[in-house]
């Protein structure tokens, strides 16, 4: 039986803050179910998406659904000081990378090359990390 929507004793993500990192891949049109079930399970969602994730969904629509400016660039500079990829590791208590493109994994495994918002965002956190694919 499913959970009715209404009760909030037993939600995953109740009062969390979570960082969506969309990556290039035909899985990313995923992102958004992805987005909608953290909200229904109680959490905040905001979304970081490479350039290639924007070609398989755009960043209007998981703007969305988040009710956030999603962010693209690394030095966004409408960003929250132009280090908006700090202040969001800061503010993320969870950062899922959906769908993590091999690319994004190879980069970031080696620490090298990290030519987006979401791969430097997640270099800069000291909060759990979490990929699926």
């Amino acid at each position: 039986m499913r959970q009715s929507s209404n009760d909030t004793s037993h939600k995953m993500f109740s009062n969390k803050r979570i960082l969506l990192g969309v990556t290039g891949g035909i899985a990313a049109y995923k992102a958004a179910e992805i987005l909608r079930r953290i909200q229904d399970q109680g959490g905040d969602v905001r979304v970081v998406m490479t350039k290639a994730a924007t070609e398989f969904i755009t960043p209007l629509t998981m703007q969305a659904l988040s009710g956030y400016p999603v962010h693209l660039d690394l030095l966004d500079t409408e960003a929250e000081n132009a280090i908006g990829h700090i202040e969001l590791a800061r503010w993320a208590d969870l950062i899922l990378i959906a769908p993590a493109s091999a690319n994004f994994i190879a980069r970031y495994c080696h620490a090298r090359l990290m030519t987006s918002s979401q791969q430097y965002v997640s270099l800069q956190t000291v909060t759990s990390l979490l990929h699926l694919q």
